[in-house]
């Protein structure tokens, strides 16, 4: 129910969904994401990409979902080891990382500087290009930015999910903007 100027209304609101859907590299299991089933090969590819095992789109030979929509097979042209240890990232399913956290940190000062009115306007850009979130609450985002205005998009119930989803559907669109803004929302 909603209360809005004196007035109840029944809601019938969608629920986030959440799946478990397992990924396996070149034929081996390696883990199982706990995810959003949508934009699942770009999940795959940003996860491998983040994590270092391709650097390129050019590398993934395939990369499909099951029917099922449970099973994530991304055949690369390369061999990759499955890393040794995995550290959970957050949360309650959590993400996992074999990186090491200073590892994964760039800096490039005083490069890509926006002025904060346009930092603020690629928030509200970010903020209202949330159809999930719109739908059912719960979903968290995140987006990249040239500084003038949002160009991808991705959302998921888990906050590392949505950059390992941001950074596949780089890869996938194969987008050729200079990446200024990491932009990212909570739920």
């Amino acid at each position: 129910l909603q209360y809005n100027q004196a007035t109840w209304k029944r809601l019938e609101p969608e629920v986030a969904a959440e799946a478990s859907v397992a990924l396996s590299v070149n034929g081996d299991m390696w883990l199982t994401f706990s995810c959003t089933p949508v934009d699942l090969e770009a999940l795959a590819m940003g996860f491998l990409f983040n994590e270092g095992i391709i650097q390129s789109a050019e590398e993934v030979v395939s990369a499909r979902v099951c029917a099922e929509g449970t099973h994530l097979d991304v055949w690369l042209t390369h061999a990759a080891a499955k890393p040794a240890h995995w550290r959970r990232t957050s949360g309650c399913a959590g993400g996992v990382t074999s990186m090491q956290p200073a590892a994964a940190i760039q800096s490039h000062p005083g490069e890509g500087c926006i002025t904060p009115i346009q930092l603020l306007d690629n928030m509200e850009q970010l903020l209202s290009s949330q159809v999930l979130y719109h739908q059912a609450r719960g979903i968290h985002c995140a987006a990249m930015s040239d500084g003038q205005g949002v160009r991808v998009t991705a959302e998921d119930i888990g906050r590392h999910n949505t950059l390992d989803k941001l950074a596949g559907l780089l890869l996938l669109k194969a987008e050729t903007f200079q990446p200024r803004v990491l932009l990212a929302g909570d739920a």
